[in-house]
């Protein structure tokens, strides 16, 4: 089954996944959970991936979507992307090339068109998850990371919930601005503690 396989493929390579089997229970998902992609096959049974795009559209969530279907034809290709998928990938696929297109969608998402961004001496490397401020390198879990390249590195710190971010804890107490943004944030966990 194509599901398993590639959940467990983007697992190993330390993304948080949760897999839905038919579209149902993936509208669900899309209604009520935060997640940095989706991964949307058109043939799932319920409703179908079009009307999953359709209806995320329609209600403004801007989640970045990539189809992953058999279906090869044109108007296939031409309805997904106008519905408002940003990528579509024809079945069969290598899983290195769905990375790839994966960490292109949420670069383009986050404003940034290359695989780095750099702000000041605060580096984010989309590939590796790796960031890096004055020479301290600290790798993002992957929900750290999802999170930041969901709202972008501009992002205000009262969008992101303190629970995604257990290691930047003391940003509550350390912070007394509500608007510091995510790259404050970064930059301050990965400062060296004062003692």
């Amino acid at each position: 089954m194509i599901g398993l396989s590639l959940s467990d493929a983007l697992r190993r390579e330390a993304m948080v996944v949760d897999w839905v089997r038919d579209g149902n229970d993936a509208a669900e998902a899309l209604a009520h959970a935060e997640h940095a992609i989706a991964l949307i096959d058109l043939g799932l049974p319920g409703k179908s991936g079009f009307e999953l795009i359709e209806t995320a559209r329609r209600v403004g969530n801007k989640i970045p979507v990539i189809v992953l279907t058999a279906r090869d034809g044109v108007n296939d290709r031409v309805s997904g992307l106008e519905l408002g998928a940003d990528d579509y990938l024809v079945k069969p696929f290598e899983v290195r090339e769905l990375f790839a297109r994966m960490r292109a969608v949420l670069r383009r998402h986050a404003g940034v068109a290359q695989s780095i961004f750099e702000a000041g001496a605060l580096r984010l490397d989309f590939a590796s998850h790796a960031l890096s401020y004055h020479g301290a390198t600290y790798i993002l879990s992957a929900r750290e990371f999802a999170l930041i390249a969901s709202f972008g590195p501009a992002a205000s710190i009262r969008k992101v919930a303190d629970s995604a971010f257990p290691s930047w804890k003391r940003l509550r107490s350390d912070t007394a601005s509500a608007s510091i943004s995510i790259t404050d944030a970064i930059a301050a966990a990965c400062a060296p503690a004062s003692h």
